[in-house]
Formats: C-alpha cells, sequence, structure tokens
C-alpha cells in the first residue's frame, strides 16, 4: 500500500515537473520571439532611414547644383534657366518632409519637457505614449488629405517643366509614411520594453 502511494506520488512529482518545464520552455520560447522582434523592427528602421537619407542627399545635390547652375547662367552667360526654380521649389518641399522623417527616426524633435519632468516616471511614460499616438494621428490624416490633392488640382502644371502642381502638394506623403513607421515601431518598442526605449520623440 505504502508501495503504491510512493509510485502515485512519484509520478505526480514527474508530471508537475514535466508541467513547469513545458511552461518555462514556452516562455523561454516566447521571449527569444520578442526579441528576435525588437531587433528586426529596429534592423528595418535603420535600412529605411538609411534609405531615406541617401535619397535626402541625392535630392540636396541636385538641389544645389541647379541653383548654382541657375546662378551663372544668369549673370555670367545672361541666359537664366526658365525651368530651375520651378525644380528647386518641388526638390526642397521633399527635402523638408523627409527631414521630418529622419529627425523622427533620430528623436530630435523639439520637445517641452518642462512640465513632464514634473510627473512620475510612470506617468511621463504614458504621456510619451500619448504623444507618438498624436502624432501618428496627426500622420495618417494629413497624409490622407495631401492624398486628395490631385482631384483638386486638376491638370495644372508648372509653366517650365509641366510637371503638375499636385506633385508638389503631395511631397509630406512620403515622410509623413515613414515617420509614421518609425512611430509605429517606437510604440511596439516601448510596449516590449515596458518605457524603457522608444519613448524619446
Amino acid at each position: 500500500m505504502q508501495l503504491t502511494a510512493c509510485f502515485k506520488n512519484t509520478i505526480y512529482l514527474s508530471q508537475s515537473n514535466v508541467i513547469i518545464a513545458g511552461i518555462g520552455l514556452i516562455q523561454l520560447f516566447g521571449y527569444n520571439i520578442i526579441i528576435m522582434g525588437v531587433m528586426f523592427v529596429e534592423l528595418l528602421r535603420h535600412k529605411l532611414n538609411r534609405t531615406v537619407v541617401i535619397i535626402a542627399q541625392i535630392i540636396l545635390v541636385v538641389m544645389v547644383f541647379t541653383v548654382f547652375s541657375q546662378v551663372i547662367m544668369r549673370y555670367i552667360f545672361q541666359k537664366p534657366l526658365m525651368w530651375s526654380e520651378e525644380l528647386s521649389r518641388y526638390l526642397y518641399a521633399y527635402l523638408c518632409f523627409f527631414g521630418i522623417s529622419i529627425s523622427t527616426y533620430e528623436k530630435t524633435h523639439l520637445d517641452v519637457t518642462f512640465l513632464v519632468k514634473k510627473f512620475p516616471k510612470t506617468i511621463q511614460h504614458y504621456l510619451k505614449i500619448f504623444s507618438m499616438l498624436l502624432m501618428l494621428l496627426i500622420f495618417i490624416i494629413v497624409s490622407r488629405n495631401a492624398l486628395l490633392l490631385p482631384k483638386v488640382g486638376g491638370t495644372i502644371r508648372a509653366y517650365s517643366l509641366g510637371i503638375p502642381f499636385w506633385v508638389l502638394s503631395i511631397s509630406m506623403v512620403p515622410g509623413f509614411i515613414i515617420s509614421s513607421i518609425y512611430i509605429i515601431t517606437y510604440l511596439y518598442e516601448s510596449i516590449i520594453n515596458r518605457g524603457q526605449k522608444g519613448l524619446e520623440i
């Protein structure tokens, strides 16, 4: 009788150990998935920002060359380039909004923290999340409305280049969409890391 009870206790303990080990493995597997997810998000964000920086650099070089060529042609050869001002205006608009996305990636937007720092860390954490959600909402709304501008602008084109004016109007869309992607990744990190990362925007 005692042997049977001992055998049952042994089986019960073995089953408990198996369950505990299974729970431990599930937790470890889930933790590894979370870590891999964070690493993938960081890599994706870095690659995307690197691409944006290269595009912005190309735009800046083309814009500087265009303006410089216009100065040379106008004041030295007396033959101004009629299209240069239009092209530089288009390029400048796209450069500015790509710059916004780069600032979002580098977390260098202006941030008024005088009142925020007076709150406890937990409240600061939620205020940061709220500010990121607010920025995300603004970017999405503005991008959506900007995409409606081609219908409003119709067939109006630039005089020299012949490029539709709506191309200039939607210049904010790429930068805002990229900024939205960055904010979503920072929100993901802030939730996963419980406010340890991705909060300083």
